[in-house]
């Protein structure tokens, strides 16, 4: 589907899967991304290529199973999440600002 519809250029897809059997998992959402912080670092995942798959060990809490569509609290009620991400995290806002501080 993403090779017919063509992501914009610098925007990748995170998605997440419960870690729970494939027959219990409710279907596929998309989702915003979570402003949790991890419970745990980022683990290395078990996997044949465990140099590029990393998890996030995350504890799920009362307030993410209740609340709405991130990602997080998707994947807490056992549905794939897909997030769009942009690669460019450059805050811009203080950008300009910044460069105008006598730096060195």
């Amino acid at each position: 589907m993403t090779l017919e519809k063509q992501l914009p250029a610098g925007t990748f897809l995170n998605v997440n899967i419960p870690d729970i059997s494939s027959n219990q998992v409710k279907g596929v959402r998309v989702a915003t991304q979570s402003q949790s912080n991890p419970y745990n670092p980022l683990l290395k995942a078990a996997g044949a290529d465990v140099n590029r798959n990393l998890m996030i060990q995350k504890k799920p809490t009362a307030d993410f199973m209740a609340s709405g569509d991130d990602d997080e609290a998707v994947l807490n009620k056992n549905y794939i999440s897909i997030t769009p991400i942009k690669c460019d995290v450059t805050d811009h806002d203080i950008f300009q600002d910044l460069k105008s501080w006598k730096i060195g």
